[in-house]
């Protein structure tokens, strides 16, 4: 696995909810919850040491400017109407 992952993170449940919430009312996107986890990555990571110490490693600091971040998000056109309000109306914390 060394060659293909640089590291992983995990995520609150109550935040996947808070995401997807976020994404329909800004850009009329429903996902999945889980979908959303890949948000969490460029959020969380630019504050913690250990990226910062991962950038300058592999001479990517300088290179922000032109990073793009693919969120991969499959299956939301599935999800029932039905189970879509559930979604919409969970809030944990």
């Amino acid at each position: 696995m060394k060659p293909l992952l640089s590291g992983e993170f995990t995520i609150r449940d109550a935040k996947l909810y808070d995401y997807m919430r976020d994404l329909l009312e800004s850009e009329d996107i429903f996902l999945e919850p889980s979908a959303c986890a890949a948000f969490q990555g460029p959020v969380r990571g630019m504050n913690k040491q250990e990226f910062q110490e991962y950038l300058k490693e592999h001479d990517l600091t300088d290179k922000l400017d032109r990073v793009t971040h693919i969120a991969w998000a499959t299956g939301g056109s599935l999800v029932p109407e039905q189970i879509r309000e559930e979604y919409r109306n969970t809030y944990l914390r």
